[in-house]
């Protein structure tokens, strides 16, 4: 990334300005001290693997009794999550425009009926929606319509799709918000009152297969027991008991609207949605107004090692043997079907999912079977966590990613199906069409010309010593307003092979420059227009931006080369323009855990009371300007990690006063030199 700060002209073809591509959130995981870059992020585009062996459980079958309740929630059968997605929060006042919110911790993607067609055709019956509210709302706690109808739009593409959808109020655990003890008690049933008499009204004539979920984990964040339950500790058994009066003001609130949701299914968690949380005797059901229309919500992550413990955790394990590991996944389904399914109360477990540990696909297919089968005989539908660290769909082109475990869990989820699953493999019958990569070392990047245009670009990416990495394909046009506009459409890769990028799902940011300045802009027409005129291009431009090794420790570039690319006769045809997305800009956090050993959301280092030399460079305050800075800069732009005053004032190459892609650029250039 030499030399990478070059004004950009009408007709320019260079890649020599990058801004606001990587500002905008394009970049997939990176963690220099932890977790590994290869267990955090799928490769966007790699083809899919396949020849996973999906191994033969043999369950016995629990007694169900006979209940409306748990036939319907036989035939959710199986579920995915729209995970970092409509959840997305933003409480440090970067995202000026609360619906760019959608794309601000998923890497970009906004969703679209088709993403949600794609998982219907894959097996899937049922859809979890997870909804924060509270950036979204103004003083008097009432909900942005913009939002509303949006989260409107995007429960429409399950529901018209005929399948059951979940909704729910999400990140809004906070002392400013919900926040589940006797002194917070009157704030937070205002506050979820207020939320649930919004989304009661606007979605009140929406039949049986809309489902309202109170609260997501609701919990005492920050304290001691956040993330587990001392039955002794008083603290503990008050949030128990405060939970259990929200659900009960959340299930009023919601039976007075009116409409269907008099008598709409609700579903209530206990604390932290953890098993312990709803089945110790302190919790209790709500008193309804009618007659078996509760439903339980749990979340599962486990055993926690295995699931959920990232690969920087002493308890982690990227190995499951069903035939010895699985006691503990045993022990909850056990404690599950006795509490509630044996006496006809329906339980889904909202959030279930294996973390990807540097590709440990068959362990995961294994747990992922033997989880499905042995929930499936005690009628508990699960609902797969789905975003980076558990990615199944590649939202970049609506593709499964890990086709092996989508079917395991169809084969042992409740109801036959014959799932159809989008691979990324479709176009294999086409003929190659080879075009020619040239590398310009004066510029750090390779010039691509291919034989034809397609809206499907596959690159060839030789990882050399490297354990994983990412860059981009870029090219201009000129726009109806006279302006030439720079599109970026990031990739990555943990092994060398072919990478296919995909235009029409990938295009979320335009740079350009004006009057000197260089800005970017996600203006839903120009996007459209960049989307039409990259699909005639033949000529690309590609960088890679960064290599990693195995623990996500930097390497030099020079270890990534592109040494080919192609497009196929099957795919020479411009496809259709996808929706635009807004632009984003951080990257997605995983889902916490609902066991005791999860580490709870880091508090933001408080600002000293005098302010320290400032070390233009030292992102991470050791004295020294390194690739570990860089990699620092990164997390902090697309949201992994959080600098102290200090540190912004060290990463402020330019002395403006704000963080963005202009001093990562910067700052790539000095350790560089």
């Amino acid at each position: 990334m030499r030399s990478i700060i070059k004004r950009i002209s009408a007709g320019a073809a260079s890649l020599a300005m990058i801004t606001g591509f990587m500002a905008a959130g394009n970049l997939y995981p990176v963690n220099a001290d932890s977790e590994s870059f290869l267990g955090a992020a799928a490769s966007s585009g790699m083809l899919a693997s396949a020849g996973y062996k999906i191994p033969e459980i043999k369950v016995q079958q629990k007694q169900i009794p006979d209940s409306e309740g748990l036939k319907m929630t036989r035939d959710m059968r199986l579920g995915w999550n729209l995970g970092n997605t409509l959840d997305s929060i933003d409480d440090t006042g970067n995202v000026k425009n609360d619906l760019d919110l959608e794309t601000y911790w998923n890497g970009g993607f906004k969703t679209t009926k088709e993403m949600i067609d794609v998982v219907k055709k894959a097996g899937f019956n049922t859809v979890r929606v997870p909804v924060s509210w509270h950036n979204h709302m103004d003083g008097s706690l009432n909900i942005n319509k913009a939002w509303m109808d949006r989260v409107q739009e995007v429960v429409d593409y399950a529901y018209k799709n005929d399948m059951y959808v979940i909704l729910n109020v999400h990140h809004d655990n906070d002392p400013k918000t919900m926040y589940p003890t006797t002194a917070k008690y009157e704030q937070s049933k205002k506050y979820m009152t207020s939320v649930w008499k919004q989304v009661g009204e606007r979605f009140k004539d929406y039949g049986d297969k809309l489902i309202f979920e109170t609260m997501n984990e609701p919990r005492m964040t920050g304290h001691t027991y956040e993330w587990w339950l001392n039955m002794n500790d008083k603290d503990c058994i008050d949030a128990i008991q405060t939970i259990n009066k929200l659900n009960q003001d959340c299930l009023d609130t919601i039976r007075a609207t009116g409409g269907n949701n008099a008598k709409r299914y609700v579903s209530v968690p206990g604390y932290d949605c953890s098993i312990d949380g709803a089945t110790n005797s302190y919790f209790k059901l709500p008193t309804d107004k009618v007659q078996n229309r509760l439903i339980v919500a749990v979340h599962a992550y486990t055993p926690y090692g295995f699931a959920l413990a990232e690969t920087s955790d002493s308890q982690s394990t990227d190995k499951f043997d069903y035939t010895k590991d699985a006691g503990d996944i045993d022990q909850v389904l056990n404690a599950i079907y006795d509490t509630y399914i044996s006496k006809g109360i329906p339980v889904y477990i909202g959030e279930f999912g294996a973390r990807d540990k540097g590709g440990n696909t068959q362990p995961r297919v294994d747990w992922a079977a033997y989880f499905v089968a042995n929930a499936s005989a005690r009628n508990i539908p699960c609902c797969w966590w789905d975003d980076y660290s558990f990615m199944l769909l590649d939202r970049s082109d609506v593709t499964w990613k890990n086709p092996d475990i989508v079917k395991a869990l169809n084969q042992y989820a409740m109801g036959a199906y014959e799932a159809n699953l989008t691979t990324g493999n479709e176009e294999a019958d086409g003929e190659i069409l080879n075009g020619t990569v040239t590398y310009d070392s004066a510029n750090s990047l390779y010039n691509i010309t291919l034989p034809a245009a397609s809206n499907d670009i596959h690159i060839n990416v030789e990882m050399g010593s490297a354990a994983g990495a990412s860059g981009c394909i870029a090219e201009g046009f000129s726009a109806s307003d006279g302006q030439y506009y720079w599109v970026m459409i990031p990739w990555t890769a943990k092994s060398s092979g072919d990478i296919k990028i995909n235009i029409k799902n990938g295009v979320n940011s335009l740079a350009y420059s004006k009057n000197g300045e260089d800005l970017t802009t996600n203006d839903p027409d120009l996007i459209k227009q960049a989307i039409a005129e990259l699909q005639k291009k033949k000529n690309f431009q590609a960088q890679v931006w960064w290599a990693g090794d195995q623990a996500g420790n930097s390497v030099d570039l020079s270890n990534v080369k592109i040494t080919g690319a192609y497009v196929k006769s099957a795919g020479t045809s411009a496809a259709p323009t996808a929706e635009p997305t807004a632009e984003p800009t951080v990257q997605p956090t995983a889902e916490p855990t609902t066991q005791p050993t999860a580490e709870p959301t880091a508090e933001p280092t408080a600002e000293p009371s005098k302010k320290p030399e400032t070390v233009k460079g030292d992102v991470n305050s050791d004295g020294a300007v390194t690739a570990a800075d860089y990699v620092e800069l990164i997390n902090t732009l697309i949201g992994r990690s959080e600098l102290t005053a200090e540190q912004k004032a060290n990463a402020d190459m330019n002395d403006d006063s704000k963080i963005s892609i202009i001093d990562l650029i910067l700052l790539r250039n000095k350790f560089a030199s």
